[in-house]
């Protein structure tokens, strides 16, 4: 398996989706697993069930996945979990997992440099790939119109919620929840979020209903 989600000191959802899998995978115990990285956090003590083989590149973390962890790792199946994987892997099966094809759906939101690898490290390895696994049919379906995979390679898997670091207390001032009922919208303001459609809904429901006086509260990162 690639580790190379590991190297992020501060997940996203791509890393925390990659890590809830890693976690349920070991807790299942169904294949043995080794896990191949450029780098080990400190802070993954749990990954202590299972053997570690870190290994050092100077290289970026994706060229390390192309070029070193098919060739480095001595196991007969290739598992990436980030949306990306080797192009190259002799005598080795792939698995690998894709998360969104933002970068084809929305190629305005995103550099050319950006768009260009990643048609070459998630589009072109997503069809030499045995299986690839997808999180919702909308994505298996742009999987098959884009790449044109077949179906009998893709799966489509439910996706945990991923909750990381809720064991924690939270720190700093909790601020007050407002008196009366609102929406709550959870995530990021990039574009691909699509902020635009949750406030346009959220005001067709306030016309609808006459709920005039409800307030919509967004939640995201600094």
């Amino acid at each position: 398996m690639s580790g190379r989600f590991l190297r992020i000191s501060k997940p996203t959802g791509t890393q925390r989706s990659s890590i809830a899998l890693l976690k349920a995978t070991l807790n299942r115990s169904l294949v043995n697993t080794i896990l191949f990285a450029p780098k080990t956090p400190p802070d993954m003590l749990w990954l202590k069930e299972v053997r570690m083989v870190p290994f050092r590149s100077m290289i970026s973390d994706h060229l390390w996945e192309q070029f070193v962890f098919p060739y480095f790792s001595d196991a007969s199946v290739l598992w990436t979990l980030m949306g990306t994987g080797p192009i190259l892997h002799p005598r080795k099966r792939h698995v690998m997992v894709v998360h969104d094809l933002n970068y084809m759906i929305l190629p305005h939101i995103f550099g050319k440099a950006f768009r260009t690898w990643y048609c070459f490290a998630c589009g072109v390895a997503a069809q030499r790939a045995d299986i690839v696994v997808c999180f919702t049919n909308y994505v298996r379906v742009k999987l098959q119109d884009l790449f044109g995979i077949p179906t009998d390679r893709i799966r489509v898997i439910q996706q945990g919620p991923g909750l990381l670091g809720l064991d924690k207390p939270l720190e700093g001032p909790r601020p007050e929840a407002p008196a009366k009922p609102y929406f709550l919208c959870v995530g990021s303001l990039q574009p691909h979020k699509n902020l635009a459609g949750v406030l346009a809904a959220w005001e067709v429901f306030r016309q609808q209903h006459g709920c005039f006086s409800l307030k919509v509260v967004i939640v995201t990162g600094k």
